[in-house]
């Protein structure tokens, strides 16, 4: 059914507030092509924002958080962004590369509670930037589907409406933590290991993308940092930049501000989260991504931020795609940035290499999984994608 109410936040009514007075752009008119998109969609609410290294120039919210209590969508509404989680992760490593205690090239087993060896390359170690630019070998494997876990707020909210098979598929799985997961995937003797779960090529040859990479990427900041992944990021990346919303479902309450998910099919979906969250759990809002996105802007422009510039350097890919810390690139399109989705989520958060505004887009469903919906959202995603090449070249 398409949305015939569009409801969306005082703050961004007239959003389209200008904090840099020299971008090229009509602000109120980028809202209306996005209002009109939104209008014509299925999606059940949407955030969207163009950001800069000095802060958002634009962010506009639609729709609703919750459709049954008619809760509108705001830069305040948080919901999980699936696999954009890699790139905070990615910050993470890199913050602990540059003060000294993990190295670039170490073998992962130096710092890991357990061993992970390629049984196709026993002799050959897996080492942290293999992780990173996905070239370790690591295959999430069959059993990967565990890492999805009922949330435990589940037997205090309303089930009507709910996907049943969903919420049934994650009844079945066994509450398991991020190192435990792990070693039962990747460990000789766990229960779920399998020689599929490696591919057959040489450890730092083929890249290959896996979810388990970043879980065992957010293990190693937990071993080295000797704090929970949660609370490391918590202290060393939320902070310090103000993001005051932003964490991981089981490790704090987001009940006042959490979105309600929705399949595309219009049922919700159950509350979950994952024993994987270093790849996928992060909760967070459009008006949290706006302040990491400004960081990663800076610094690609070679403000020190919560990296130094050779921080920044190494976490971002280069012309080469080499260096990078889950930041992907682009070949053609030459965008900088992650894509989340997951059952009820999807994120966009990218940049270009050559034309640095950010785009940050965020919706709860997941539009991927239907080609109808998706290209609904791809076309409010090439809207927001041309204003941002229309921003004056000086602007930063």
């Amino acid at each position: 059914m398409k949305n015939a109410l569009i409801i969306f936040s005082l703050l961004s009514l007239f959003l389209c507030n200008l904090s840099i007075a020299n971008a090229q752009i009509d602000t109120a008119e980028l809202a209306v092509q996005i209002r009109n998109q939104y209008a014509q969609s299925d999606l059940p609410g949407l955030a969207a924002a163009l950001v800069t290294a000095d802060g958002p120039m634009f962010q506009i919210s639609l729709g609703n958080a919750d459709r049954d209590a008619e809760i509108p969508f705001t830069a305040s509404s948080c919901i999980p962004v699936g696999s954009v989680t890699k790139t905070l992760t990615g910050m993470a490593v890199v913050q602990l590369v540059e003060s000294g205690v993990l190295s670039w090239d170490a073998p992962i087993n130096d710092h890991l509670p357990f061993t992970i060896i390629n049984p196709y390359f026993p002799d050959q170690p897996i080492l942290v930037y293999q992780l990173l630019n996905h070239t370790s070998s690591l295959l999430d494997g069959k059993k990967y589907g565990q890492t999805y876990l009922l949330d435990q707020r589940v037997d205090t909210i309303d089930k009507e409406g709910m996907h049943w098979g969903y919420l049934d598929f994650l009844e079945k799985h066994e509450r398991i933590g991020l190192s435990e997961f792990v070693r039962q995937t990747l460990s000789r003797k766990g229960k779920w290991y399998k020689k599929k779960n490696f591919l057959k090529q040489e450890p730092g040859t083929e890249r290959q993308y896996s979810n388990i990479n970043a879980a065992v990427a957010g293990l190693l900041v937990e071993q080295v940092s000797g704090k929970s992944f949660a609370n490391y990021v918590q202290e060393e990346i939320f902070a310090p930049l103000g993001m005051k919303n932003s964490g991981f479902a089981g490790h704090r309450d987001y009940d006042a501000l959490r979105a309600q998910l929705y399949f595309p099919s219009g049922y919700r979906v159950p509350p979950y989260e994952l024993a994987t969250y270093p790849d996928g759990g992060w909760l967070t809002n459009l008006a949290d991504l706006g302040l990491y996105l400004q960081d990663v802007l800076g610094g690609y422009q070679g403000r020190p931020g919560l990296l130094s510039e050779a921080g920044y350097q190494l976490m971002l890919p280069g012309d080469q795609d080499e260096k990078r810390a889950f930041w992907g690139m682009g070949r053609e399109s030459r965008m900088i940035g992650h894509t989340g989705s997951d059952p009820g989520v999807h994120c966009e958060i990218r940049f270009s290499a050559d034309h640095p505004v950010g785009i940050i887009v965020l919706t709860n469903t997941n539009a991927e999984d239907n080609e109808e919906v998706w290209g609904q959202l791809k076309g409010i995603i090439d809207v927001l994608s041309t204003a941002a090449k229309d921003v004056a070249p000086g602007v930063r």
